[in-house]
C-alpha cells in the first residue's frame, strides 16, 4: 500500500468515528430536547460521511498507483 493508500485508510477510519459520533450527538439531542446538540450531531454525522468518501477515493487512487507501479 503506498502514501495515498495508507491515507484513504485513515480517512475512512476517522470518517467512520465521526459518523458514528454525530449520529448519537444527535439521537442524544432529540431524546433531552436540545436542538443544539441534534445540530451538532447532524453537522458532524455529514462530516464523517464526506471524510469516509474522501478516504475511499483516496484508497482507490492508491490502488490504480499500486497497479501501475506494478506493471512498470
Amino acid at each position: 500500500m503506498n502514501n495515498t493508500g495508507a491515507k484513504g485508510a485513515i480517512n475512512q477510519a476517522s470518517g467512520s468515528v465521526k459518523k458514528a459520533t454525530g449520529e448519537a450527538l444527535e439521537s442524544i439531542g432529540k431524546a433531552t430536547g436540545s436542538a443544539k446538540i441534534a445540530a451538532e450531531g447532524a453537522k458532524l454525522d455529514v462530516k464523517g460521511t464526506a471524510q469516509k468518501t474522501v478516504g475511499k477515493v483516496q484508497s482507490a487512487i492508491g490502488d490504480v498507483k499500486d497497479k501501475l507501479n506494478s506493471e512498470a
